[in-house]
């Protein structure tokens, strides 16, 4: 077996480009996904689609595993990133939704509740928008796989095997442990297989696929998708509704199925991302875009209310195009925008600690 520095040293890494270019993919899906309208439409589509929630936190595993920096100086970074954003647009979901919307079953308690623990089940009731758990559980995955980083190779192996038992047995276990779980530590255990295995066949065999590999990889996917989309089941990554153990064929396709479709996606990536100048544009702005879209989406909800516009198949096909549109564009423009206004980042979008306004107070204070 490889040790860490010669796995290190044959890993394949994606340019910035090519990170974006999957980053602006991934969104797109993400977008999709989260549409009334396209779930009218394509329901079954979607429903066991999960590559794309997978897919950011495979990018995020690599910065995160391999990093090279101290874990003190590493956690604070990534809290500023992925907490502080989550702080305010969480809260600014929840006052919306219980003083704009009228939720009255948003209180105090269910603020907090999902403000501490960021789990799927517990940031809705906060907020009033599941989709929110995303960024909790980014954060832990991202301390997980730092932690797994440092440990020895020996034991890395073996908590590969551990993971792969809970990956098969969590779709089992009582709902109130995926509830509390903080910082979505078991989506992070979850998700460890999938991420090493396709880590280890990436840097064992360095292989650059040509367009029949690529075809190949994307035909495999297709196909166990559409066998996925005839069980009828619905696979949620956040909230773990996930294949176990009584499905053990389900489970074995579905990871299957993950790993040849990313593994298709990031060859594609090295191969076109280049001219793919719009598709890394939006996926720089990724962040902002995840954070927007519902907002946008429920604004278009409203002009169609206005317009008295009804839902009829073809006219959800159409409206679902519409607003995704509208709900993937607009926040992009709007992140656009922002990009002349340095000191926003600092506010709301911190890259590490050294941009958050609020250390910079600090330390201006201190000396």
């Amino acid at each position: 077996m490889q040790n860490r520095e010669t796995i290190q040293a044959n890993s394949i890494f994606l340019s910035e480009n090519s990170k974006n270019w999957i980053k602006g993919l991934l969104i797109i899906f993400v977008v999709a996904d989260h549409n009334d309208y396209y779930r009218i439409v394509a329901n079954e589509f979607f429903r066991p689609l999960t590559f794309h929630v997978v897919g950011f936190f495979l990018l995020n595993f690599y910065g995160s595993f391999l990093s090279a920096r101290n874990f003190k100086s590493f956690c604070l970074d990534r809290a500023v990133r992925y907490l502080w954003p989550f702080f305010i647009f969480y809260t600014i979901y929840a006052l919306g939704a219980r003083f704009i919307k009228g939720n009255v079953e948003i209180s105090v308690y269910s603020y907090f509740s999902g403000l501490l623990f960021g789990s799927f089940d517990l940031v809705k009731a906060g907020c009033g928008g599941a989709f929110m758990w995303f960024l909790p559980a980014l954060f832990g995955f991202s301390l997980l796989f730092k932690l797994l980083g440092q440990i020895k190779f020996s034991w890395l192996q073996i908590m590969l095997v551990v993971s792969f038992i809970f990956h098969i047995f969590v779709g089992s276990i009582f709902w109130q442990f995926k509830t509390y779980q903080p910082l979505g530590i078991a989506i992070a255990l979850y998700l460890c297989p999938l991420v090493l295995f396709f880590f280890f066949l990436q840097s064992r065999f360095r292989i650059k696929l040509g367009v029949l590999s690529i075809f190949v990889l994307l035909l495999i996917s297709g196909v166990i998708h559409f066998y996925l989309m005839r069980t009828g089941l619905n696979i949620e990554v956040g909230s773990l509704d996930v294949p176990s153990f009584d499905k053990l064929h389900i489970v074995a396709a579905k990871f299957l199925g993950d790993t040849a479709l990313l593994a298709g996606v990031w060859a594609v990536a090295n191969l076109v991302s280049p001219n793919g100048v719009l598709l890394q544009s939006i996926g720089k702005h990724s962040l902002l875009i995840y954070l927007l879209h519902p907002f946008f989406f429920m604004v278009f909800n409203l002009l169609l209310i206005k317009l008295n516009i009804g839902s009829s198949y073809l006219q959800a096909s159409i409206l679902g195009t519409a607003s995704f549109l509208f709900s993937l564009l607009t926040p992009w423009y709007l992140a656009l925008m922002l990009e002349e206004r340095p000191n926003f980042s600092r506010y709301v979008f911190p890259r590490n600690v050294n941009e958050f306004f609020l250390y910079s107070f600090l330390m201006r204070r201190v000396n």
